[in-house]
Formats: C-alpha cells, sequence, structure tokens
C-alpha cells in the first residue's frame, strides 16, 4: 500500500513540475514575443513574475526530490526485510543441514558396526562349513575302517 501511494505522490509531483515547466515556457515565450519598448516599460513586473515561475519551479523540484526520497526509503526497506527474511531461512537451512550430517555420521557409524558384526559372523560360517566337511570325512573313513 505504501509503495501505491509513493508512486501516487511522484506521479503528483512529475505532474505538478510538468505545469511549472508549461508555465515558465509560456512566460519564456510572452517575453520573447513583446516588443523591446514594453520589455523595458514591463521590466519590473516580467521580473516580479519570472520570480514568480522560479519559485514555482524550486517548489516542484523540492516536492520530487522528497517524494522520490521516501519512495526510494521505502524500497530500500522493503529490499532489507526481504533480505532479512532469506537470511532468516538461510540460517534454518543451515541448521537442518547440520542436523542431518550429524544423522548421517551417526548412520555411518551404525553401518561400521553392522558391519563388524557381519565379519565376525563370517568365520563361524565358515568353522561350521569346515566342521561339516570334517564330518564327511570322518564318516567317508568309517567307513573304509569298518
Amino acid at each position: 500500500m505504501g509503495q501505491i501511494k509513493d508512486c501516487d505522490d511522484v506521479r503528483d509531483a512529475l505532474e505538478n513540475l510538468q505545469q511549472a515547466l508549461t508555465e515558465a515556457t509560456n512566460k519564456i515565450e510572452k517575453y520573447q514575443k513583446s516588443n523591446c519598448l514594453l520589455k523595458i516599460l514591463r521590466s519590473s513586473c516580467y521580473e516580479t513574475e519570472f520570480k514568480d515561475v522560479n519559485e514555482r519551479l524550486s517548489d516542484a523540484y523540492e516536492e520530487l526530490s522528497g517524494s522520490l526520497h521516501v519512495q526510494q526509503n521505502h524500497i530500500q526497506e522493503e529490499q532489507d526485510r526481504k533480505l532479512e527474511e532469506q537470511d532468516r531461512k538461510l540460517e534454518e537451512l543451515e541448521e537442518e543441514l547440520e542436523e542431518l550430517e550429524e544423522e548421517l555420521e551417526e548412520l555411518e557409524e551404525e553401518l561400521g558396526e553392522l558391519e563388524e558384526l557381519e565379519e565376525l559372523e563370517e568365520p563361524e560360517e565358515e568353522l561350521e562349513k569346515l566342521e561339516e566337511e570334517l564330518e564327511r570325512k570322518l564318516e567317508g573313513k568309517k567307513c573304509v575302517i569298518l
């Protein structure tokens, strides 16, 4: 809502400046079209008119400058707010990543422990196979002895 008002303020200031410039152009053209004698006779009047036009142009410039400054401040505040939001989200993601890394380390440790257990189970299986093979050989020898 503030940005719309800012745009309206800038638009109004530009319109005021345009009106002041149009008025200044008209005064200059009027002055240029008048003859030399009239210029001399009306010099103090022209001076007052040009001072008024100059004052109006200055006021319009200051209004536009102020409106643009306010608009720029609001834009900067909005950008700062968005940047803070992005920083907050980044911090949350970094925390989540750290948690996931910790979980991964724990899983890797568990996997290592499981692999060690499997290695321990394999010799038992080999022993069982050797026992079976030995029993077969012994059975064959019993037959020979009998």
